[in-house]
């Protein structure tokens, strides 16, 4: 789950090189395979830093000021493996299996004996915690289903029981919530975990969890408004969620809905497309990071990694309705995100990443590269692809 990230003390004599010609970047668009395969390479360099495990994010100031690169993040781990096991099926790209298996590898070292996955990144107190569970269980499924390893289907089984077992009677997790946010009592959204518990139960015919996951999905629908908002939705701010934070209930719904067959889970997640459709500016990009119960923003900034979130909800929803509508905002959204890429610097954190905010010293995850976002834009490059390319 992404963060709030703010610049903190300035080292002038290095940041400086790293930000000439980065900061209000945008850049001619080109085909989507070339943006894809920049977000790919900027992956395995994230990974390369970390050895198996991939960085969380590079930073203009993480190290004293300085330019650098995160530690390991296990949650975004987990949920890269199946993007670049995607990436694999659809490019040249023979080292991406392997590199998941080592992210796998990694991953199963950090199972806690409860069956639950640590917050945070690799250095941080390894408490565990539901949402970060749920990504890494999506990373160890898709590695049994491909590999057929008795280890991933192991290690996915007590995931699922814990989360399960960690759920109130009403469908709300409410234990095991982020560490870094004490404050909070409730997560809406939890449904893309219970998205991820559902796709599981399905494979292995699991009646208690498949039960979990949908009282889950009924409970982020009574908590979302007539206008499509989510309450009590936000890691930090529940009157202002972020995009990002939005995207995730949107896609648990969507998914959930078509899985369980429940066509009120989908259009719950389509009234909150459709509001955020109806926003999308020209240039493809939405005018807030953060928006308030009338979607108005609270924020400037363009949040990058919710709307490449957002343009995979779309052409979700396109694939679901047949409505075009979804698919251009999609294509628009997308658009809009591959020219805030840079393609050019000699930085290799910057080359090929996207940042978590444009401008980049937006609220949201302010002045880094964070590994999700690529991966989005990835996940949303693939298909796009698959629906033809770039829509007029």
């Amino acid at each position: 789950m992404g963060m709030i990230a703010s610049a903190g003390r300035i080292n002038r004599a290095t940041i400086g090189p790293v930000l000439r010609g980065t900061l209000r970047w945008k850049g001619k668009v080109r085909s989507p395979e070339d943006h894809l395969l920049a977000a790919v390479d900027w992956l395995r360099t994230a990974q390369d830093r970390c050895g198996d495990g991939v960085t969380g994010w590079y930073g203009y100031f993480i190290r004293e000021g300085r330019p650098g690169w995160s530690d390991a993040y296990p949650e975004t781990t987990g949920y890269i493996i199946p993007t670049l096991l995607d990436t694999a099926e659809q490019s040249d790209a023979p080292d991406l299996p392997e590199r998941a298996v080592r992210m796998g590898e990694w991953l199963l070292t950090l199972q806690l004996p409860e069956g639950g996955f640590p917050g945070g990144l690799k250095s941080e107190v390894p408490a565990p915690t539901v949402f970060n569970t749920g990504q890494i269980l999506k990373g160890l499924h898709r590695l049994w289903i491909e590999t057929s390893d008795v280890r991933y289907r192991q290690a996915c089984d007590r995931a699922a029981k814990w989360l399960a077992d960690a759920m109130s009677e009403d469908g709300a997790f409410r234990k095991h919530l982020s560490p870094f946010v004490p404050t909070q009592t409730q997560h809406t959204y939890n449904v893309r975990v219970a998205w991820i518990m559902l796709s599981y139960a399905r494979q292995i015919d699991d009646q208690r969890i498949f039960e979990a996951a949908s009282a889950n999905m009924r409970f982020a629908l009574s908590m979302q408004r007539s206008n499509g908002w989510f309450a009590e939705n936000g890691m930090k701010f529940n009157d202002a969620p972020c995009l990002h934070e939005t995207a995730y209930s949107t896609r648990g719904l969507i998914e959930c809905g078509i899985l369980a067959g429940d066509e009120e889970a989908v259009r719950g997640a389509m009234r909150a497309a459709d509001a955020l459709l109806a926003r999308q500016r020209n240039d493809g990009g939405l005018g807030g990071d953060f928006f308030r119960e009338d979607w108005t923003p609270l924020y400037g900034a363009t949040c990058l990694t919710g709307l490449c979130q957002m343009s995979i909800n779309w052409m979700i929803l396109f694939e679901h309705t047949g409505e075009r509508r979804y698919l251009e905002g999609a294509s628009r959204a997308l658009r809009f995100v591959c020219s805030t890429q840079n393609l050019n610097s000699v930085h290799s954190g910057v080359r090929g990443g996207i940042a978590g905010s444009f401008p980049v010293w937006g609220k949201y995850m302010a002045w880094t590269y964070p590994n999700w976002t690529a991966k989005f834009l990835i996940d949303g490059l693939l298909r796009i692809v698959r629906l033809g390319g770039w829509q007029k």
